[in-house]
């Protein structure tokens, strides 16, 4: 009797021990998948923010410097056919000193032209330089997003593991007083 008693005791003992690593394996995996439900949420999160800055990007008016710069080309530009347009109806040599001044202003006007062209390209390439720059700044915050909420969901999964944890110890001792 004193046999079968200890082989029940035994036996208790191991299912206790087999239930109470399969509560642990259950836990451990209910937290896993909850931080992977959290972080599914959050990538699709960031997708969806990441999309709508681009399109915001994109849909952005040119800034007003870039604008001025092309309506005082344009103006140049009309400018100039203006001149040369007089400058072909005034063939005579009547006018000849008046058409070296003209031809003076056009030169003035082209050389004006060609700087306002070099900075509008210039900030054109500047524009575009920035926004590249945005962009990895932002692909660089949303990686240290991640890593952030990796070490948090690292920190919240010991600690549910670790409650657990006294929680079976707290019932171990309970059972065995």
């Amino acid at each position: 009797l004193t046999d079968k008693q200890q082989e029940l005791s035994n036996a208790e003992k191991q299912s206790s021990s087999t239930a109470q690593e399969s509560y642990l394996e259950t836990a451990e995996l209910r937290t896993l998948l909850a931080e992977k439900d959290k972080l599914i949420d959050k990538l699709l999160q960031r997708g969806q923010e990441r999309d709508q800055f681009l399109a915001e990007v994109s849909q952005k008016a040119e800034p007003d410097h870039v604008l001025e710069l092309r309506q005082t080309i344009q103006i140049m530009q009309d400018k100039l056919d203006e001149k040369e347009g007089e400058l072909s109806k005034r063939n005579s040599e009547d006018h000849q000193e008046n058409n070296t001044f003209s031809r003076k202003t056009v030169v003035v006007l082209k050389k004006e032209l060609a700087q306002k062209t070099e900075a509008l390209n210039k900030a054109l390439k500047r524009e575009n330089d920035l926004k590249i720059a945005l962009a990895d700044l932002q692909s660089l915050l949303s990686e240290l997003e991640g890593r952030s909420e990796g070490q948090t969901a690292n920190v919240e999964s010991l600690t549910a593991t670790l409650k657990t944890k006294e929680e079976i110890i707290t019932v171990l001792h309970q059972r065995l007083s």
